[in-house]
């Protein structure tokens, strides 16, 4: 089922965004790049939104820069990735919502719920680092936007094993092709690189609402 698009303003640019299912508010961010159509059809990520919209209201969008957000005049620093996904909350009417942040997501889920304590309801967080640096050392992160930058392709390969558990030809072939359409090599790059420069462990005290 192709979900409906709609868009909305934000201080980081035009954002595209969709909602699903009925009940509580909950804004997800499923991380790096995205792609508000691509992404139903990658791997089992449909069935997984497809079943939160059971219980919640699902809020998806995608990034400036990616899948179809504007990819011209745009901010993606990690303030205006947050401002953009509060913009989407307020265009939909969210005054209090629950969050899920995957991966970079989640680093923004985490600033969001420590910021803006009397927004959010609840918070899950899935496969993220508080600061991005832990995740390799300085010289494989460079390496590794430098790569993404250079090439996506060969970006794409280096980093699949990060996203698929042993995947397949068709996985990397489906994977290859949903990244390319998210966004281009630079908005890739700059977005990859943003997260391994951002820390928000002095934020995490300050979240109050119930975490998973």
């Amino acid at each position: 089922m192709r979900p409906t698009i709609r868009y909305c303003a934000t201080p980081a640019g035009r954002v595209a965004y969709s909602t699903s299912g009925a009940g509580p508010a909950l804004l997800l961010d499923s991380g790096w790049v995205s792609h508000l159509r691509g992404q139903l059809e990658l791997f089992s990520f449909g069935d997984f939104a497809g079943r939160l919209a059971e219980r919640f209201t699902v809020i998806r969008y995608d990034k400036p820069g990616c899948g179809l957000s504007d990819r011209d005049g745009i901010d993606l620093s990690f303030d205006g990735q947050v401002a953009a996904a509060l913009a989407v909350a307020d265009a939909v009417g969210a005054v209090r919502f629950r969050l899920f942040g995957a991966s970079q997501g989640g680093q923004i889920a985490a600033a969001i719920a420590a910021r803006h304590p009397e927004r959010v309801a609840a918070l899950v967080l899935y496969g993220m680092c508080a600061n991005g640096s832990d995740l390799a050392p300085a010289e494989i992160r460079d390496s590794v936007v430098a790569l993404v930058r250079a090439h996506w392709g060969l970006g794409l390969k280096a980093l699949a094993g990060a996203f698929v558990t042993g995947p397949t030809a068709d996985d990397m072939a489906a994977f290859t092709r949903f990244q390319r359409a998210s966004a281009s090599a630079a908005v890739a790059a700059r977005l990859l690189e943003v997260y391994y420069h951002t820390d928000i462990k002095g934020l995490l005290p300050a979240i109050r609402a119930r975490t998973a």
